[in-house]
């Protein structure tokens, strides 16, 4: 009996493997097929990406890098610029999304302008999906964090029954769950593959010793091509294997209704919570940031003339490009050379952390150079 419960586990574990190497397959050969269509759109995903994070930087560094003494006017429409650059690229990255599951999903060679002009259609409720996708995974990982990966893996075909099927907010989540579920295991082993495929392109690529810009470019658009056809090629094989029904009960609705309402309540917390901790830090981080680089250029001072300077004057240009000055009040640093010039005292004014009074025995050792 134990002999037969063990040849029946050994071969549903070889057909699971078998079964994601065949879909794994799947994908290269649509990958192979559309190669120059999906990398072309990948590449407009990723640009859009950079514009993304290029927004997001210039919109924190314009809140933290700006002096006080700045024009209101100018510190509201610099960070309301780089937001409005942040959505429009995040726009066209979500787009580029949805055009890659449609180029990898349609019969034949599909154009370039096809696979947008197509997915723009369904835009809303590709983007309506992902939403209350992130919502319901963001809640399942708020409070447990096992369900909250099989619910991830459930709902990962959810953006790509948009385009394949019509479907659209939970019925789009419910199907997917159905066509996941009794395949779990078979669908997790692919995608970990895919994600490990992923990393260790990204870590070959490392090799070359490029620019991280153009690294970092060009692993986005290779592994956003291939992530869509893994996708793609998921869904054909899941629903080769049979349909399936997704169950749409009101409860049911209800109860993926309030997950999403907590897991996106979450996510506003934790993002606002980071925010006003990041402003309310913000001075002092600099704070402690130029003080660590005064102290640094101190040491290298002492180390050649067995003194420390009367003026952090002293210290530019050989050791400081410029004397750091308080980020709030812009006046430099409190300073003085103590014990005939064999201490000092640096005095910081914290807003949170107050007064401290650093020497030689305080604050971070300095790299030796």
């Amino acid at each position: 009996m134990n002999d037969k419960i063990t040849t029946k586990a050994l071969s549903a574990g070889s057909g699971i493997y078998a079964k994601a190497w065949e879909t794994l397959n799947v994908s290269y050969r649509i990958l192979e097929k559309k190669f120059w269509t999906l990398i072309t759109i990948s590449l407009g995903g990723s640009l859009a990406y950079v514009g993304v994070t290029a927004g997001i930087g210039f919109t924190i560094g314009s809140i933290f890098a700006l002096p006080a003494s700045t024009p209101i006017l100018m510190r509201l429409i610099l960070p309301l610029l780089a937001v409005v650059l942040s959505v429009v690229c995040l726009i066209l990255q979500i787009w580029s999304g949805a055009a890659l599951v449609t180029a990898a999903n349609g019969d034949g060679k599909i154009s370039l302008l096809d696979s947008y002009s197509f997915s723009v259609k369904k835009l809303a409720a590709y983007v309506w999906t992902g939403i209350l996708g992130i919502g319901i995974v963001t809640a399942s990982f708020v409070f447990f964090i096992i369900p909250g990966i099989v619910v991830s893996v459930w709902f990962i075909l959810a953006t790509v029954l948009v385009i394949t099927e019509n479907k659209r907010g939970l019925d789009a989540l419910f199907t997917s769950k159905e066509l996941v579920k009794n395949h779990w295991r078979q669908t997790a082993l692919f995608l970990a593959w895919v994600m490990a495929i992923i990393l260790f392109c990204s870590y070959a690529v490392t090799v070359f010793k490029l620019p991280v810009e153009t690294w970092s470019i060009f692993i986005n658009t290779m592994s956003g091509a291939f992530y869509a056809t893994s996708l793609v090629a998921l869904y054909r094989q899941l629903t080769a294997q049979g349909t399936v029904t997704p169950v749409t009960s009101k409860k049911r609705r209800q109860l993926y209704t309030l997950l999403v309402l907590i897991g996106i309540a979450s996510i506003i917390v934790i993002t606002s919570t980071t925010v006003v901790f990041a402003l309310k830090y913000k001075n002092d981080a600099t704070r402690i940031i130029d003080a660590s680089e005064i102290q640094q250029a101190l040491v290298k001072y002492h180390q050649k003339k067995s003194v420390y300077p009367q003026t952090l004057s002293q210290l530019v240009p050989a050791y400081l490009p410029a004397v750091p000055a308080d980020p709030a009040s812009r006046e430099p640093f409190g300073y003085a050379s103590t014990d005939g010039g064999k201490d000092y005292a640096l005095i910081i004014d914290y807003d949170n952390l107050g007064v401290q009074a650093l020497t030689s025995g305080t604050g971070p050792v300095p790299e030796n150079k």
